[in-house]
């Protein structure tokens, strides 16, 4: 056994680094927990996130580039922000496309604002550092895709789908700690949703591998036939187009 200086030193500071994660995933998993929305925040969950979903963002990456689009996203890594969406463009889109329906989602939602979810505590790698950026911004996509709002059991059905695709380790925690706290006043309902979810996850085109980008004008509709993805709630397509939307086609 190398009992070298080096390799004592080596071995302190991985098991420092485990015991740091342990305990930032104890201490902000207690505010997911027990504390309600807002006064636990999205920096919560990404702590979470960056402390011990790492290998499972490198597993994604993988699967990722056993497909023509995602081999195109990880080659490309194309800029995605609030900045670079052209929202104007958007909201002038029919109101049955999918482009449409995602500015609909973060307008109406007021998500349209950078969160600022800080430096990453860890650093897996340059790629699954993007993987897990590019995952957690086409997160409201797949709130679109599903057909889910953003109440608490919407964000559970997500996950569970999320989770039936990748073993996310915050995604099995959402799904397991927001069942219980959005259970109430009809667990039932939920359970059966969460299965409905499960399914709908399991049986999709890999979303990771999705370049959402190319299809902001296809039809909703069309677009899940295209994925394969069996939408769980009624959200979207909107029944009303926005009042503030931009009329179609005018937005030039």
């Amino acid at each position: 056994m190398d009992s070298s200086p080096t390799h004592t030193a080596a071995l302190r500071s991985s098991r420092s680094s485990q015991l740091r994660r342990i305990w930032l995933v104890l201490k902000h998993a207690s505010r997911v927990a027990f504390l309600p929305w807002p006064r636990y925040t999205f920096h919560d969950l990404a702590t979470i996130q960056d402390a011990v979903d790492g290998p499972r963002f490198e597993q994604m990456a993988a699967r990722m580039s056993l497909r023509e689009e995602g081999l195109r996203i990880l080659d490309e890594q194309p800029e995605l922000s609030m900045e670079t969406m052209d929202w104007r463009y958007l909201s002038s889109l029919p109101t049955d496309t999918f482009g449409y329906s995602v500015w609909h989602h973060f307008y109406s939602h007021d998500l349209i604002e950078n969160v600022d979810l800080g430096q990453s505590i860890f650093d897996w790698g340059e790629c699954p550092e993007f993987v897990k950026a590019r995952f957690r911004k086409t997160h409201d996509f797949r709130h679109v895709l599903f057909g889910l709002g953003i109440e608490g059991r919407d964000e559970v059905l997500v996950n569970v789908a999320q989770l039936s695709q990748d073993p996310l380790i915050l995604s099995m925690m959402i799904s397991l700690i927001g069942g219980v706290k959005h259970a109430a006043p009809r667990p039932l309902l939920l359970l059966i949703g969460m299965r409905r979810a499960w399914r709908a996850g399991r049986k999709a085109e890999y979303l990771p591998s999705v370049l959402f980008e190319d299809y902001w004008e296809w039809p909703l509709r069309d677009l899940r036939a295209h994925l394969q993805v069996m939408p769980i709630g009624e959200a979207y397509p909107p029944r009303q187009r926005h009042p503030d939307a931009i009329p179609c086609g005018e937005a030039a």
